[in-house]
């Protein structure tokens, strides 16, 4: 996920960090910037040089301390979104866990659809930052908690025709 903010002082800042890995890039002003430690970076600007580290990550809103100064680079998710992303979660819990629902419309629930839904929220929150209307972030959690139910369904289908 690529962020890019227009500095007064520093000028263009561009943040990337890899959704699987976490390798953080910063280039500022076309120098992309040496990567000391896990979160330090340094800035050389000619003969200075300038220590950024950075704060947070793409989720849960980034930031950069260059110097003396912070950096807003990677906005943090609104309430809903978060609430939205928990929610996915939550319902997959539950409804894996009550043997009433479950003999309604089975769903795989335990460390299998724990995994699942995790990473389906994880993803949901990722793709509502990138909306920007609030009718299309509501669609896409929608469209994400009905996938999850799907895939948790069919897990469980899978494992009981596996179990016959």
């Amino acid at each position: 996920m690529t962020f890019t903010v227009n500095h007064v002082t520093y000028g263009q800042i561009e943040y990337t960090e890899n959704f699987w890995t976490g390798k953080k890039d910063i280039v500022i002003n076309g120098v992309k910037l040496v990567h000391v430690k896990k979160n330090k970076f340094v800035y050389q600007n000619g003969e200075t040089k300038i220590d950024v580290t950075v704060q947070g990550n793409f989720m849960s809103g980034a930031k950069l301390v260059i110097g003396s100064e912070t950096v807003e680079v990677g906005q943090k998710p609104t309430w809903y979104e978060t609430a939205c992303s928990i929610a996915i979660f939550v319902v997959i819990l539950i409804w894996g866990n009550s043997s009433y629902l479950c003999s309604i419309f089975p769903v795989i629930g335990g460390a299998i659809g724990g995994a699942v839904s995790a990473l389906m929220a994880i993803l949901n929150l990722q793709a509502m930052k990138s909306a920007k209307s609030i009718a299309a972030k509501l669609c896409i959690w929608i469209g994400m908690l009905i996938a999850t139910i799907m895939i948790c369904f069919l897990l469980a289908a899978l494992y009981v025709l596996l179990l016959a």
